[in-house]
């Protein structure tokens, strides 16, 4: 049931063995015999479809049979076209579309309608993330072409078709059918620009002609240029007040609702001054203004650096937060290169695991299946009695102490009440923030230092822990001087936290375009405990901290050992597939284990990045808030830095820069002790580079 903290994921596409790529039966069987059906004399002549052999690849078995392949062969309807996992209808008399056209339909997956169907008006499943790109302008092989130097939605529009996105990512140009939300809806067919090579698809491409004039190709690139159009959006710069108004876009697009029957992404585009909109910190900035470099004859006539900010957002449906932020990356001029990289390392890690099989005997290949075997249902039970437990500890109605903000909510409701507020005043709204916490390796030594398993995700996981403590101290302090209430005098010693997880590792394999691929856990760590002095500099203060850090790791190390996120990832697709709407909303609701907060890790390019010649100085994304979770934290790595994002409801968290701040105290107090402990330990100084 901790499935609760993926917060509407969503399966990938699946891509299958040569062999199974395209099942035949005897009506599709038909249709490739027969590529034109005959047309009734009222109906025009319909011209062959024409679409990509990838399309083949990814709707493997994500299709459900089509009607045609229920029927004789002889009884085909004349307005639907059959192709293995694919079904083309045409449209409807009186649309917009052009006589002729065709939509795509794609069977949705069932976790992709889990999204839909477990958010809610005040927390619908739309991540958000925004990529800062720089223009220096002492480079003019990076410079636009337009004057102010920074990227325009035209350019983004032809950016997309340069990098074949429509081709590599076609749900992209999909929606969700308005007849039957099942499916997804793609109003155009991608021209054919890539090649697959597989005995069935040049089979299947031996039958079917896919060849397009270079008139059609132009058309239809067209076309998917005007709907590019619809989703790239060019706007005013949020450079009025500096992070307040980029901060109120960035509310609006987790709070707005976004139509998925039209468009199930969209991307804001500006550009303003370097700096102005806080996208990019006041160190990365001074660092481009002045670079080390010495100061060139000529410098001080140069223009102005410019920023200009990519915001995009898109419906869980379409894919989970992970594979967007990793599917955009394609639009970079290093994609090919990455692409490569990751390729490189698979074949690496394939070769390994090859010859390390090869030393074993049949009997230990057995053995090792037996024990992975056993350790699955063993682990599956561990997991579901686990959260079992954590439930029932937090449950109010056996005395538990429930989850630690739903009485700052209570008490926000009634004060509103009384004093004749609307409740909307705080309830719904958003409190946001975001900064550069800290170079990756100086994480990876603080973490080396203080335990030899101890990870980056365990580090800020007691960080945000330790935040959370101090706001609920916070409030109760608020409350006290107001009112006698239950905050008066309750503690949370322990909190919940939900981890998601993605089941590729975080990233994109070769070959497959966006989906949804995450599962998730939840640990129980300590919350309101060993609260310390912050002019307290014995050592029993910053043992603290570290004591705080190893018991978060214990406690998460509990539940990775289990197949805990693939449990709740089959048991979303189970609610969506079998469960009415209500059921799977209330399931949801209250299936987070009374989670205090959600924290994910989103790992990005190790070097930096490029969009047409700019640096992609800054990416962040903000974690879409579960129902019933009130904060939610993205840990990112980007160029060997580490970003935090906070996005939390107004009521919990009113100033999510303190917030933000006090994670950064007890990360700094981390930091300390990690020296001192390697100090007195080996004497090995593994902070010398960063000190």
């Amino acid at each position: 049931s901790s499935f609760s903290s993926i917060h509407h994921a969503s399966s990938s596409y699946t891509f299958t063995t040569a062999a199974s790529l395209i099942a035949f039966t005897p009506a599709a069987a038909y249709y490739f015999n027969n590529q034109t059906t005959t047309q009734s004399d009222d109906e025009e002549e319909e011209t062959e479809d024409k679409y990509t052999m990838r399309n083949l690849l990814a709707l493997k078995n994500q299709i459900a049979y089509c009607d045609a392949m229920k029927t004789d062969k002889n009884e085909i309807p004349q307005t639907t076209r059959v192709v293995p996992n694919l079904r083309f209808k045409r449209g409807e008399e009186g649309s917009t579309k052009q006589v002729g056209e065709h939509i795509i339909r794609r069977r949705m997956t069932s976790i992709g309608r889990f999204s839909m169907k477990s958010e809610t008006t005040s927390n619908p499943s739309i991540p958000t993330f925004f990529l800062a790109l720089a223009n220096n302008n002492n480079n003019s092989s990076s410079k636009s072409k337009n004057s102010s130097g920074g990227i325009t939605a035209s350019e983004f529009e032809s950016l997309w078709i340069q990098r074949d996105m429509h081709n590599r990512h076609p749900r992209f140009h999909s929606r969700v059918s308005k007849e039957d939300d099942r499916f997804f809806e793609q109003p155009h067919h991608p021209p054919s620009s890539s090649t697959v090579e597989t005995n069935d698809v040049e089979f299947a491409a031996k039958t079917m002609k896919t060849k397009q004039s270079k008139n059609t190709e132009e058309k239809e690139i067209l076309e998917v240029k005007a709907e590019i159009h619809n989703h790239a959006i060019e706007t005013s710069h949020p450079s009025r007040i500096y992070r307040e108004e980029l901060r109120k876009r960035i509310e609006d697009f987790l709070t707005k609702p976004l139509d998925i029957m039209d468009k199930l992404w969209e991307v804001e585009i500006s550009t303003g001054p370097l700096g102005s909109s806080g996208a990019i910190g006041h160190a990365k900035v001074n660092q481009i203004r002045h670079p080390k470099k010495q100061h060139q004859q000529g410098d001080d006539d140069k223009e102005e650096p410019t920023e200009s900010i990519l915001l995009f957002r898109a419906h869980h449906a379409l894919a989970d937060g992970v594979s967007l932020a990793a599917s955009f990356l394609d639009l970079t001029d290093e994609a090919e290169e990455m692409r490569q990289d990751i390729e490189n390392e698979i074949q690496k890690r394939k070769k390994k695991r090859k010859e390390a099989n090869k030393e074993l005997t049949m009997l230990q290949r057995w053995l090792k299946l037996l024990r992975k075997i056993i350790w699955f249902y063993l682990g599956s039970i561990r997991a579901i009695l686990y959260q079992v437990y954590i439930t029932l500890a937090t449950s109010t109605k056996i005395g538990g102490g429930g989850e630690p903000f739903e009485h700052v909510r209570k008490m926000y409701e009634e004060e509103e009440k009384k004093e004749g507020k609307k409740a909307s005043s705080v309830i719904g709204k958003r409190s946001l923030s975001w900064c550069d916490a800290a170079t990756l390796e100086e994480v990876k030594l603080i973490a080396k230092a203080i335990g030899k398993n101890i990870t980056l995700n365990d580090v800020f996981v007691s960080c945000a822990s330790s935040a959370i403590a101090r706001q609920l101290a916070e409030h109760r302090q608020l409350f006290t001087t107001r009112t006698d209430g239950p905050l008066s005098h309750k503690h949370h010693p322990y909190v919940n936290v939900a981890i998601p997880v993605h089941l590729n590792g975080g990233f994109l394999l070769p070959g497959k375009s966006v989906g949804n691929n995450i599962g998730a856990m939840v640990a129980r760590i300590p919350g309101e405990i060993n609260n310390y002095d912050d002019n307290d500099t014995t050592d029993s203060s910053v043992d603290t901290a570290v004591q705080r850090l190893k018991t978060v790791h214990m406690s998460i190390q509990k539940i990775k050992n289990t197949p805990a996120p693939l449990i709740s990832y089959v048991m979303a697709k189970f609610c969506s597939d079998f469960l009415p709407e209500s059921v799977t909303k209330y399931i949801f609701q209250n299936a987070n284990a009374n989670a205090a907060f959600v924290l994910t890790n989103s790992r990005g390019s190790p070097k930096k990045l490029h969009i047409r010649g700019q640096p992609v100085e800054s990416a962040t994304a903000f974690f879409p808030l579960p129902p019933g979770v009130p904060v939610g934290i993205v840990v990112g790595s980007y160029a060997g830095v580490v970003s935090i994002s906070v996005t939390a409801e107004k009521w919990a968290i009113p100033d999510a820069d303190k917030f933000l701040g006090w994670m950064l105290e007890e990360y700094g107090r981390l930091r300390d002790e990690a020296v001192m402990i390697e100090r007195k330990g080996k004497g090995k100084e593994i902070f010398k580079s960063s000190e």
